[in-house]
């Protein structure tokens, strides 16, 4: 890696860069992941940088503006017309939909309405690595389940209950989940619309600006939702057969979780594993295509031992999001690890965090360490 090169982290649908001032409670995307990269790699201090796009966005807004937020880190070097050989690099680490999205720009074959296309040569010749993870390649089930059969009040506590990650203490002691259907229960009987900030507020502990960022961007959400069309299945196996290879290096890492069970541990945590249990039944399809479980070594720290087979259940078997089976293009993996789709940016139990999945992955800080150490190293 050369000293010019930078970073970009590109987070998925619902995603966001943070919420909130140092000091007051901050909401974070990639909960700690810059730290452990820096931990792994020192010399990543101060390049590494979160983009932040449409949050529901079709796929070509999405790109479009991960384009954007690479030529700005790419500065004066294209107008000086650098070549690669002595220019900087732009790395892209993608979660979820932000992998898909680094793989499309990486990929001269897929364009986009108003694209520079002497621009995006230029640009494309300092892209360096593209790490995806737990992205959706072919598609996910779970977004034509949003489309046709999940209520929209569903879609809006969930798109809460995720930004509202490591929001505070209220938010620790009550769980996330229990603070989406709060809030989607009082969408459905608010009186008027001016006081979705204060009740934010009220739920979470936060300050009342934060919370008008947050409904602010929940307005976004629900304001335009052509991602989860995009992600189709079908759409994707449309896209994927006229784009051919990726081009360029990839690594790609897979991540799965455990089938959701109610026999073990009572009633700990019920909220957080029924809606687990409610997401990962919408991404398990056995008639996803493609249809074989990933090849390529586990993550050191989380091999799945006894539980191997059914783990490796595919079509089904995913990380309560994506099929493990969409996250590479041609079936080989750099990585895969088991955890759920929102362990791996952060968002497991530990005392700095919450989460709003409870998959049984045991998914804890020595996984997420080693995760992030491999994807520093990969670049």
């Amino acid at each position: 890696m050369r000293a010019t090169d930078q970073v970009i982290l590109v987070p998925g649908f619902f995603g966001f860069g943070s919420f909130g001032r140092e000091g007051k409670p901050h909401i974070i995307y990639f909960d700690h992941v810059i730290k452990a990269m820096v931990a792994a790699r020192p010399e990543l201090s101060g390049r590494i940088h979160v983009h932040e796009p449409p949050p529901m966005g079709s796929l070509e807004a999405r790109v479009r503006t991960l384009q954007d937020a690479v030529l700005q880190r790419l500065g004066g070097a294209l107008l000086r017309g650098e070549s690669t050989g002595r220019g900087p690099r732009i790395h892209i680490v993608g979660h979820s939909t932000g992998g898909l999205d680094a793989r499309l720009l990486a990929n001269p074959r897929y364009r986009f309405r108003g694209e520079d296309r002497r621009l995006r040569t230029q640009l494309l010749r300092h892209l360096g690595t593209v790490v995806t993870l737990s992205a959706p390649h072919h598609g996910t089930p779970i977004a034509k389940s949003f489309v046709r059969g999940l209520p929209r009040l569903v879609l809006e506590g969930m798109s809460v209950a995720t930004i509202m990650a490591n929001a505070g203490r209220v938010t620790r002691r009550l769980g996330l989940p229990g603070i989406g259907l709060a809030y989607t229960l009082f969408q459905a009987v608010r009186p008027r619309p001016s006081m979705n900030g204060p009740v934010i507020d009220l739920l979470s502990g936060m300050d009342e600006e934060t919370a008008r960022e947050i409904e602010r961007f929940r307005g976004m959400v629900m304001s335009d939702n052509r991602i989860l069309r995009d992600l189709a299945p079908e759409r994707m196996a449309t896209l994927n057969r006229r784009l051919g290879d990726h081009a360029g290096r990839l690594v790609e890492i897979v991540t799965v979780a455990p089938r959701p069970s109610f026999t073990r541990g009572g009633l700990d945590a019920l909220d957080r594993r029924a809606v687990y249990a409610l997401c990962y039944a919408c991404a398990a399809r056995s008639d996803f295509r493609p249809q074989s479980f990933p090849k390529g070594p586990w993550l050191a720290a989380c091999a799945p031992g006894t539980e191997r087979e059914a783990v490796e259940d595919a079509p089904r078997a995913n990380d309560g999001i994506v099929p493990a089976s969409s996250q590479t293009l041609a079936g080989r993996a750099a990585r895969i690890v088991l955890a759920d789709h929102l362990d791996v940016v952060g968002h497991f139990e530990w005392r700095w965090n919450t989460t709003l999945f409870k998959s049984g992955a045991a998914f804890g800080r020595r996984e997420f360490e080693e995760l992030w150490r491999f994807v520093a190293e990969a670049l």
